[in-house]
């Protein structure tokens, strides 16, 4: 009797909590900055993202971040982005959301952990799938 009460305890607590066995599902959305080379698949579960970014060809990076608000921009995605060619070299990118055609996004870099500089700004463009390069 103790074993079944603790079973049905456990399968309680974890349909109240909504828990679910098994990977999640998520979808990628793709887009490209405007007037750049650059591209971002972008991966959402919940308010955790992750990315993998490119120019062109090449794969530049991977990173992950967060559902944010700004001052500036609103409602947003900000993505820390790590190279592949420089260690060093970090990015961070602000990226409007929902992810639609036209959002505005923003992009600092360090490469030393002390001072960010603004790296540029403009919209983006939504794919409809991963760059024909990729």
């Amino acid at each position: 009797m103790t074993k079944f009460f603790m079973t049905a305890i456990a399968a309680l607590l974890l349909s109240s909590a909504n828990v679910t066995a098994g990977p999640s599902t998520s979808t990628t959305t793709w887009i490209q900055l405007d007037n750049t080379c650059h591209y971002f698949g972008i991966t959402g579960n919940g308010d955790a993202y992750a990315e993998v970014h490119g120019c062109a060809n090449l794969t530049l990076g991977v990173g992950a971040g967060m559902a944010a608000k700004t001052k500036e921009l609103g409602t947003t995605v900000i993505l820390g982005d790590s190279h592949k060619t420089d260690q060093i070299a970090q990015s961070c990118y602000v990226l409007q959301r929902p992810f639609v055609t036209g959002g505005r996004w923003e992009a600092y870099g360090t490469n030393d952990g002390r001072k960010m500089a603004q790296m540029g700004s403009g919209t983006y463009t939504v794919l409809s799938g991963p760059p024909p390069w990729r």
